[in-house]
């Protein structure tokens, strides 16, 4: 198992805390953000340490992180904190719900979360066993951007490490679709 920070102290942060305690290889051991953004020193029991103080605290040979801040069109801000960590040392995790059905062995990348759903209500209609079952299915909910393997490789460009490209499938970003079926 392995010791993991969360940069981020959103809804999102709280959720990837649950999924990764409850179904990963990882357990949580703090929370971080920016020391202008820190609003309390502690979150659901654990420390929120400022990201300045990140490597003295929770160095990276013994830590790893996981970038969870925002939910929409925030892509950009995710990316330019995922470089901060990097630049530290940081190794970033990715996670793939255990629940989540994988085809083939697609590249995932650093700061990955996939993490679909479904749900779907039945009605009966008329007698007998008829039903309509009415569902939705949400896809890379979390609206993650997966970026793979596909990084800036010059190490003389002012873009070195940085992402330039997503795996289509799992790197774009949240799709739902509604649908019925009709058992009889």
């Amino acid at each position: 198992m392995s010791n993991v920070v969360l940069f981020g102290t959103g809804d999102f942060a709280r959720a990837a805390r649950v999924y990764l305690d409850a179904d990963s290889p990882h357990e949580v051991v703090a929370f971080t953000v920016h020391e202008r953004y820190r609003e309390a020193t502690t979150l659901e029991g654990l420390p929120v340490v400022a990201f300045e103080e990140m490597a003295e605290r929770y160095p990276p040979d013994a830590n790893a992180m996981f970038v969870a801040i925002g939910f929409s069109g925030v892509n950009e801000a995710r990316a330019s904190v995922y470089t901060e960590c990097k630049n530290v040392g940081y190794e970033l995790i990715s996670y793939i719900s255990s629940k989540a059905l994988v085809m083939g062995d697609p590249p995932v990348g650093d700061n990955t979360f996939v993490f679909d759903m479904r749900a779907t209500k039945f009605v009966n209609v008329g007698a007998g066993d008829r039903k309509v079952g009415i569902f939705v299915e949400m896809f890379n909910l979390f609206n993650t951007a997966n970026f793979g393997a596909q990084y800036q490789g010059n190490g003389r460009s002012a873009t070195f490490r940085q992402p330039n490209g997503y795996i289509p499938g799992i790197g774009y970003p949240r799709q739902v679709q509604l649908g019925a079926r009709f058992q009889f």
